[in-house]
């Protein structure tokens, strides 16, 4: 299971995103907050082994939220993020090339333009070398290697290799 957590002021953007993603891959669970602090408090409680599961792969943070900078926002969240083992990066509307170099600079780990589709996905995984996606028709598989090969397995309870 590909677990991503998602801080975006927009509901919309959030029910955009769910539908998405969770519709077309059985094997992503997006947890999504509308405040930064509720994020927070939620990956606190996962680092803590204080939730129920705390595996988190990547997180996902809204540049432009009123009262929040989504790069503050990402320096905050940052010491949990790596505690979790997850990849933090910027999911946003802008594509403005500053934005972006203000990314790197930051050391955040992916910039990605919304809305977050497959190949925005697939991108992600393979510049990180976390997962590979294969799109096949209306849905996709998530594969825990770069080798499409080993399908993460969908039915399993158990704990998947990497992700």
């Amino acid at each position: 299971m590909l677990d991503i957590v998602m801080i975006d002021d927009d509901p919309v953007d959030i029910e955009l995103h769910r539908r998405f993603l969770e519709k077309r891959c059985d094997q992503i669970r997006l947890t999504a907050f509308l405040e930064p602090n509720a994020a927070l408090e939620h990956l606190s409680r996962r680092v803590s082994g204080a939730a129920e599961d705390a595996g988190v792969h990547l997180i996902a943070v809204d540049l432009f939220m009123p009262g929040d900078d989504g790069f503050h926002v990402a320096k905050t969240l940052r010491p949990l993020a790596r505690r979790l083992g997850a990849a933090l990066g910027v999911l946003t509307g802008s594509m403005n090339e500053e934005h972006r170099r203000h990314a790197a600079l930051a050391g955040l780990d992916f910039f990605q333009t919304k809305p977050l589709n497959v190949a925005g996905l697939a991108t992600i995984g393979r510049e990180l070398g976390l997962f590979d996606v294969e799109e096949t028709g209306r849905t996709f598989r998530i594969f825990d290697e770069m080798v499409p090969s080993r399908a993460l397995a969908t039915a399993s309870p158990g704990p998947q290799s990497r992700l």
